[in-house]
């Protein structure tokens, strides 16, 4: 039931009136906490402080269904919260632990742990498997102990409890839903897109007025000056560009798509990509761009002029690596703007080869990769790689069996699955990699069984499959903020799915 009464007097948008009580007010202090970004006051600190108790009250007195519109608000200011409180250790975990009360409610709720339905047979196995293996490593010798695989299911198992209660918990898919969603994603991007400007302007003196301890992330003096990038309400230099790219895909999700709606989405895109090209967070530019581009692409397929639709955005498509390498021009457009580093960033990757040469090479990848394994086929343990490895690099540094440069993973994800878990990083890598092909291969089969079908599928498995590319092996979908995206847009495509083959079911 909606909760509006007591704020209808309120001069608030048209959109408010579809959300209830706790999304409004989580609308507005996060319109607050950007407004204290403007003013540079460091009475932001003290406000952050009371946002983190009003978001851990809600997820003690409400399930994650009807939670959605204030986890993101949460999951767009958690960042730079660290920062705020000086990463106090309970600031560094309040997004984890948001999320982990939700989950411990739900389950306590359902007074079981199981698979969901939704999931494949196979795929259950698999997950099982992996869980099973994860638990052999608590008893692995060359593991760091009980405590470095403890504190490493932070990353390879509470995300999938997280899948399976977005899953058993679906947000809603009625058109009011999803227009308050949408709307309120407007909300959310836009206040983001005016700070991160506006913090371009002013360079780090926006940020260090909030507190000196942006010195931190600032590396000093090193992403200052010409150099600075904006921060906006994330954890360091550019960083909120992923959170922007991954987004992309809420904007094409609305029922209702009037011609003022069609452009608003289309200049809020336009501006996301601005932002990802001043914040120099390459893999955030080409990730909304390939997103838009699939979105795009599966909207179009629906269209009566799909035929002429679908050919100019394959024309566009090919001029991108055209503008890529014209870039430059852009700066005589914004003469009082340094764009420089921007625009060299940019132009290192307007090519294929350019974009290669900023990974590791598959040869250096896979020689690696089975070097880890050959010497430790059963892995080092959970937590010698990643976030989690830090607290025990002494041990590292003192391993006379291994030693430090073992555990090296060259930011690759496989290779650290490989150090992690040995040849368990099989069961891992299958769930990541095969898992959203299996619903791209079912979408497919819908579609040609029933060419009328919704094809909404295709819009969230869009963002799943373009990370996966886009990340091209890199150490970061066990890590926010792309592990939330990637997990909550899999659940999302895995409902819409199951959804699509109940009402086949049925119709047939």
């Amino acid at each position: 039931m909606q909760e509006t009464k007591s704020v209808s007097k309120l001069p608030l948008p048209k959109f408010f009136y579809l959300l209830k009580n706790y999304e409004i007010i989580s609308l507005l202090l996060y319109a607050i906490h950007i407004l204290l970004n403007f003013a540079g006051t460091p009475a932001i600190k003290a406000f952050y402080v009371f946002e983190m108790i009003f978001f851990l009250i809600l997820a003690f007195k409400y399930k994650w269904r009807d939670l959605f519109i204030p986890t993101i608000v949460l999951f767009f200011i958690e960042g730079q919260g660290r920062i705020l409180g000086s990463y106090f250790p309970l600031h560094r975990i309040i997004f984890d632990l948001y999320l982990f009360t939700l989950a411990l409610r739900h389950y306590i709720a359902r007074r079981s742990i199981m698979l969901p339905n939704q999931i494949p047979t196979f795929f259950k196995f698999v997950i099982l498997a992996h869980f099973g293996w994860y638990l052999v490593q608590f008893f692995n010798i060359e593991s760091y102990g009980p405590l470095a695989v403890f504190v490493a299911s932070k990353v390879y198992i509470f995300p999938f409890i997280m899948f399976f209660m977005f899953l058993e918990d679906p947000i809603s898919q009625e058109t009011n839903e999803q227009q308050a969603r949408y709307f309120s994603l407007l909300w959310v991007l836009s206040f983001q897109l005016a700070l991160i400007f506006f913090q371009l302007g002013e360079g780090e003196q926006s940020l260090l007025k909030l507190t000196p301890y942006y010195r931190k992330p600032l590396a000093g003096d090193i992403f200052t000056g010409e150099f600075f990038r904006p921060f906006g309400t994330g954890f360091g230099p550019g960083s909120i560009s992923v959170y922007l790219a991954c987004s992309v895909s809420f904007l094409f999700l609305s029922k209702k798509k009037s011609l003022k709606q069609i452009i608003t989405t289309i200049i809020l895109i336009l501006l996301i990509y601005a932002a990802c090209f001043v914040m120099q967070v390459r893999v955030a530019l080409i990730m909304a761009l390939f997103i838009t581009f699939a979105c795009s692409f599966v909207l179009l397929l629906k269209s009566k002029l799909k035929v002429f639709s679908v050919a100019g955005l394959i024309f566009f498509g090919t001029l991108i690596p055209t503008i890529f390498a014209n870039i430059d021009k852009v700066q005589t457009y914004f003469p009082d703007v340094d764009l420089s580093s921007s625009i060299n960033r940019l132009q290192a990757i307007s090519t294929v080869e350019g974009a290669a040469s900023r990974r590791g090479s598959f040869e250096k990848v896979f020689t690696n990769l089975f070097d880890r394994l050959e010497k430790a086929p059963m892995g080092l343990g959970p937590g010698h790689t990643g976030a989690a490895a830090g607290m025990f690099k002494e041990l590292m540094d003192n391993d006379p069996k291994y030693g430090l440069a073992f555990s090296w993973a060259l930011d690759n994800l496989y290779i650290s699955l490989a150090i992690d878990f040995g040849w368990g990083m099989i069961f891992y890598t299958i769930i990541i990699l095969a898992f959203p092909f299996y619903i791209l291969s079912k979408t497919i089969s819908n579609w040609k069984k029933n060419p009328k079908a919704d094809n909404k599928v295709g819009i969230p498995l869009s963002s799943v499959l373009i990370i996966l590319i886009t990340t091209w092996g890199a150490i970061s979908i066990p890590y926010n903020p792309i592990s939330f995206f990637y997990w909550f847009w899999l659940a999302y495509s895995l409902q819409l799915l199951s959804q699509d083959n109940s009402h086949r079911v049925l119709n047939e």
